[in-house]
């Protein structure tokens, strides 16, 4: 088996996913008819054509195709479809076996739903899903960077109010364009977070490797979600480094939603991954707004592994590295390590 075909057959973790950005074309569509939703069908085929945008404005077009796509999900059965069907899709396209799924609960403070009926409907996704795939599903609530800090201590609130197991952890989202967006402004919403035993993690995609210390110290992050000005200095690459802080990293979202803009994400040579990968920074493939630019959590293995020459035993490293980025207990992460191992040991004796 090759080395590409390797990468579609190993079991995967997907650490790094939004549910927004990965509702299927079909789903949308029948979301807006179920919903009686005045979304044209233009506008629902637009959010899965970037590539249509050129330069700056391919970034506004994705955040305006996310609001578009999110405004079609009205009620708990709406967010337990969308949940079973990106799980079914990379179950079936390149063997996820676990999930950690992003969440922005204020999004859909639109639709009427309370927190409960939001949670409950993700959690009827993922049980169902793991009823018919074996693939669990755990949640990451977004704090969401454009919206005042009180809508995230509300959500936290929320949060503590309402525990369900599911609910592991929070995340920063959102644009990173102006002042008031930076993390610094959510240091007490993370705060509060770890101290109710919430996992902890953030979208790092500009400000530079200053900022580093903010997501590090202030926000005592867990793992990172992207992270790639941490290049642009040496000592913070080596901090980074030698943090043992997993990095989440989406080559293909990169270079279709940035890539315009910024040819250096649109090449292996330039792109921040492979100074990541030869500094030693621990990374972890995941697939973002997998739907909107037509990935999966095999393809990013794949464009990972092409572009920087690993190896079948690299990415069979990378896959059982993946299980150690999740936010299960030990136990778990154990559990499904075994089961990772025995199929990987099926695969590498064909």
């Amino acid at each position: 088996m090759d080395v590409r075909d390797l990468c579609r057959a190993l079991p995967k973790v997907d650490v790094h996913c939004h549910l927004t950005g990965s509702i299927d074309r079909d789903t949308a569509v029948e979301l807006a008819r179920r919903n009686r939703s005045s979304t044209s069908r233009s506008a629902i085929e637009a959010a899965y054509d970037l590539e249509q945008y050129g330069g700056d404005a391919r970034e506004q077009a994705f955040f305006d195709a996310l609001a578009v796509l999110g405004a079609l999900v009205r009620t708990p059965r709406d967010l337990s479809d969308v949940v079973h069907g990106l799980v079914a899709h990379d179950v079936r396209a390149s063997n996820l076996r676990y999930l950690e799924l992003f969440v922005s609960p204020t999004a859909f403070a639109h639709t009427g739903m309370s927190f409960t009926q939001i949670q409950d409907g993700l959690i009827d996704g993922a049980r169902a899903a793991e009823d018919d795939f074996g693939v669990r599903t755990n949640f990451i609530a977004c704090v969401m960077r454009d919206e005042p800090v009180s809508y995230a201590e509300e959500m936290l609130d929320q949060l503590i109010a309402h525990r369900r197991e599911e609910f592991i952890g929070i995340g920063l989202d959102g644009p990173e364009f102006l002042d008031e967006h930076r993390p610094i402004h959510f240091a007490d919403v993370y705060r509060r977070a770890r101290r109710h035993g919430f996992k902890r993690t953030a979208h790092y995609v500009r400000y530079g490797a200053a900022e580093y210390s903010v997501y590090t110290e202030l926000l005592d992050c867990d793992r990172i979600d992207h992270g790639y000005p941490v290049i642009e200095d040496e000592p913070v690459l080596r901090r980074a480094a030698e943090s043992g802080i997993p990095f989440t990293v989406c080559p293909t979202i990169t270079r279709v939603v940035a890539g315009d803009a910024l040819p250096e994400y649109s090449r292996p040579e330039t792109h921040p991954i492979g100074a990541m990968l030869r500094g030693g920074v621990w990374i972890v493939p995941g697939t973002d707004d997998k739907s909107m630019v037509h990935t999966d959590i095999g393809t990013e293995y794949g464009v990972i592994a092409d572009w920087y020459g690993m190896s079948a035993d690299d990415v069979v490293q990378a896959s059982l590295d993946g299980i150690s980025a999740t936010w299960l207990d030990e136990s778990d992460k154990a559990s499904l390590r075994r089961e990772f191992e025995k199929e990987i040991n099926r695969l590498t004796a064909r």
